[in-house]
């Protein structure tokens, strides 16, 4: 299962970058309806928990309507995850990114995902999402 989450999270990655962004959000719908599945919600692997906050801050950025929710699902795996894992430089590079963008939208950390479904406005400064790529810390 995790080769088929690596392919679907790589191939919205390249769509992303490449411009294509329908077909990078079906790319991001299927890695995370994978993620539903359940053999996925019972596991308790620790690094599958920091691929699917990885996943959910791509989604973020790939689907602009449903970033608040994503940025904050994303935030609550992220923390669940060992002690130990949190301390490698690529979740702490995905806990930044995903703070960074909670920041710039205005969303408060740690907050669970009804709080956060209000809001729907935008900053002026991430209105533009078709230039928007994904950071390096995401690959």
């Amino acid at each position: 299962m995790k080769s088929k989450l690596q392919h679907d999270y790589f191939a919205a990655y390249l769509d992303m970058i490449q411009g294509k962004f329908d077909e990078a959000r079906e790319s991001m719908k299927l890695a995370l309806a994978l993620y539903q599945l359940p053999a996925a919600q019972k596991s308790d692997d620790e690094t599958q928990k920091y691929y699917h906050a990885r996943t959910l801050l791509a989604a973020s950025f790939v689907c602009p309507t449903e970033k608040a929710n994503h940025l904050a699902e994303a935030s609550r795996r992220i923390d669940s995850i060992a002690p130990g894992l949190k301390r490698f430089k690529s979740a702490v590079r995905v806990r930044d990114e995903i703070a960074k963008e909670m920041k710039k939208w205005r969303l408060p950390l740690g907050r669970s995902q009804s709080s956060v479904q209000a809001i729907t406005r935008p900053p002026k400064e991430a209105q533009n999402l078709s230039r928007r790529t994904f950071p390096a810390g995401l690959v």
